[in-house]
C-alpha cells in the first residue's frame, strides 16, 4: 500500500514542515494545522511547531488557540504557550477572562491564567 506524507517546502526546496503528516491545512492566518494518526497539531507561519500533534481538535480564533482532547478543552496563545490546561468540560471566552467548567463546578480565569474567582472549588486529582 502506498502512503503519501505531507509537509511544506519553500521555493528553494528547503523543508519548512517535515513530510511526516497525513494531512495539512493552511488556515486563514497562515498557521498550519497538521494531522498524524488521527491527532492534530499546529505550526506557525514560519514553520515552528507550536502545539504538538496529540490533540483531537484545534481551533484558531483571533489571538487564541483552543484545543480538545478526550472531550476536555484547553487554551493556548499564538506563541504556543498554554494558558488554560486541557482539563475542562467547557471554556467560554469573555475577552479579558474565561469561564471554565469542570464537571459540576465552574470558575473564572483571567487572561494571564490566574484563577480570580471560583464559584466552587476544583479538586486536584
Amino acid at each position: 500500500m502506498l502512503y503519501i506524507r505531507c509537509g511544506v517546502s519553500d521555493e528553494n526546496n528547503k523543508i519548512i514542515i517535515p513530510y511526516i503528516y497525513d494531512k495539512i491545512k493552511i488556515l486563514f492566518n497562515n498557521y498550519i494545522r497538521v494531522w498524524k494518526e488521527g491527532k492534530v497539531g499546529l505550526y506557525n507561519p514560519l514553520g515552528k511547531l507550536l502545539i504538538k500533534v496529540h490533540y483531537d481538535y484545534i481551533y484558531v480564533f483571533d489571538t487564541k488557540i483552543y484545543v480538545k482532547k478526550n472531550n476536555k478543552y484547553g487554551l493556548y496563545n499564538m506563541n504556543g504557550e498554554m494558558l488554560i490546561p486541557c482539563i475542562f468540560n467547557k471554556i467560554i471566552d469573555k475577552d479579558t477572562y474565561f469561564i471554565v467548567y469542570l464537571n459540576d463546578k465552574d470558575g473564572i480565569y483571567d487572561i494571564k491564567n490566574n484563577i480570580i474567582t471560583i464559584n466552587c472549588e476544583f479538586e486536584n486529582n
